[in-house]
């Protein structure tokens, strides 16, 4: 017998679209530059070898460094957690990957932390009131009818 769909209200598959999007966004900006150049320094090289300066195979050393650095980050991100916590509480730990709702906005939470959003650099505002937040709203609502709210 196969399993059938599963089904996501509209409300949550606009938000997930949402977190979706700000994710392919940092893709675009901070991985796939970086991807390009290598993929172009492969073509130059064409499998021959190459004498480099002292210079020049330290700043390799540092770019191979930082690619593979990236390269973690980047693998970890199928793994974040796109978890709507409802409204922020002060009594909860939040980890890296989750959303909050606070003071009429959506913040995503970049490490494990119990810091208020908006006072620390634990946090990154993902929607502003207004405008897209329309977007999120709706899942914010359901999440506090359901009674997923500060004292949960």
């Amino acid at each position: 017998m196969a399993d059938a769909p599963i089904q996501i209200p509209m409300d949550e598959k606009r938000f997930l679209q949402t977190v979706g999007r700000f994710i392919g966004e940092r893709f675009k900006t901070w991985i796939a530059p970086l991807v390009h150049r290598v993929e172009k320094i492969e073509e130059l090289i064409g499998g021959h070898p190459v004498k480099l300066s002292r210079a020049d195979e330290a700043r390799f050393a540092g770019l191979e460094a930082k690619l593979e650095e990236l390269e973690t980050q980047f693998a970890e991100l199928p793994s974040l957690s796109t978890v709507n916590r409802g409204p922020w509480s002060e009594l909860k730990t939040y980890r890296r990957g989750e959303y909050v709702s606070h003071e009429g906005g959506l913040w995503h939470c970049n490490c494990t932390t119990m810091n208020r959003p908006g006072k620390s650099n634990h946090w990154r505002l993902a929607v502003k009131c207004g405008g897209a937040n329309e977007l999120a709203r709706p899942f914010l609502d359901a999440q506090t009818a359901n009674g997923e709210d500060a004292a949960a």
